[in-house]
């Protein structure tokens, strides 16, 4: 069993064949894994499941709105602010500093880093912080 058997991740990605390989390597980690493609689902998770434990956020999802919008609804809830959040995007510097300015945890470009690197300093993260 896993490190993270405990531990719950919200997978927010519009790209069906990244969130695959993201759900594959998060599960095979040992973590519980729910997963989102657009705004709305991602809403309805966050309400439905109490004991998400992070979330890896993509900028772009399905639907009008985007991973911007759903941080900014995570940090505006007493009940899920403190829920750290990992936005692991395409876009560069203009949008991660958007992120920063409402709060996001970490912010990764795609092209600049390996998925089992993002991986890894989520779940240092996660261990520095409970």
């Amino acid at each position: 069993m896993g490190l993270f058997s405990k531990k719950k991740i919200l997978v927010v990605e519009d790209s069906e064949s990244l969130s695959k390989a993201v759900l594959f390597k998060l599960k095979a980690s040992g973590f519980k894994v729910l997963n989102a493609s657009s705004y709305d689902e991602a809403v309805s998770y966050l309400e439905k499941h109490k004991s998400i434990t992070a979330v890896w956020l993509d900028h772009w999802l399905h639907g009008k709105k985007t991973g911007l919008d759903v941080l900014k609804y995570i940090k505006a809830s007493d009940t899920l602010k403190d829920i750290p959040v990992f936005v692991v995007s395409s876009s560069g510097d203009e949008w991660s500093k958007m992120y920063e300015e409402v709060g996001v945890t970490k912010y990764f470009v795609k092209s600049d880093f390996l998925m089992s690197t993002i991986l890894k300093e989520i779940q240092s993260y996660l261990d520095r912080t409970g």
